[in-house]
């Protein structure tokens, strides 16, 4: 009986968007992964069972970045914001091992730079440069109010349910708001913002996100950052 090859691949566990050691956001990177096809990467992000995982296909860059794919355990994702900054925290620790100031992740979506920020040597932030959003359509409360089960009282009527897109569309309803729509709108009475988002307590998935937002010359830019903490690492074996 011919023997079958066993492939073997590193992998980490880190917690993104949290303020200490598990807590926030968990994510495993699988690295080296390009021997994997699309079947295998769904198949163990199934397994895996977070809201997402990533596969950082190859330790050597291709056009100035790294090829990462990121996976939920039900479909492909183009984007997604603790994936990004947890693979470039892996990328840098395990692959890199030297003190970098940007990373970039070459990702369905296109390629997207993370900037790290060091305390004693040791990285405390990384920072997520969003795509530029595009805003379209505005809706009234009325339409969405219904949809959503909200309370036209719980939303704040003087600023616009409107479409928006960074890749991903969706509709931003001012009840939590995004750091770009913040800025659009004036929220806080200025074009530029810089706030500490807590959330997920009540799931039992505590997240801390940093945002900040700025609009110059009619371009708003946003950047998302957070800390993120190694928490394990192991190798699979198919």
């Amino acid at each position: 009986m011919e023997e079958k090859e066993t492939l073997e691949f590193e992998f980490n566990i880190v917690d993104v968007f949290a303020e200490k050691k598990f807590g926030g956001n968990q994510l495993a990177v699988f690295r080296n992964a390009h021997s994997l096809d699309v079947s295998e990467m769904q198949k163990i992000a199934k397994e895996m069972n977070y809201s997402e995982t990533t596969f950082v296909l190859s330790d050597e860059k291709r056009n100035e970045g790294y090829d990462v794919r990121i996976f939920t355990p039900q479909t492909e994702l183009p984007f997604a914001g603790h994936p990004t900054l947890g693979t470039a925290y892996v990328i840098q620790e395990e692959i890199i091992k030297d003190k970098m100031r940007e990373i970039k992740l070459n990702l369905k979506i296109g390629q997207i730079p993370v900037t790290l920020d060091f305390e004693n040597d040791q990285v405390d932030t990384l920072w997520m440069k969003q795509n530029p959003p595009i805003f379209g359509n505005q809706y009234g409360a009325d339409k969405i109010s219904e949809i959503l089960g909200l309370d036209i009282d719980d939303m704040e009527e003087s600023y616009p349910i409107c479409e928006v897109s960074t890749g991903f569309f969706c509709f931003v309803v001012p009840v939590k708001t995004l750091a770009a729509y913040l800025v659009k709108y004036r929220y806080f009475g200025t074009e530029k913002i810089d706030v500490r988002v807590e959330q997920g307590y009540e799931l039992g998935r505590p997240s801390l996100l940093l945002l900040e937002s700025e609009e110059k010359a009619g371009i708003i830019n946003v950047r998302v950052g957070g800390r993120v903490f190694m928490v394990a690492s192991g190798r699979l074996f198919l």
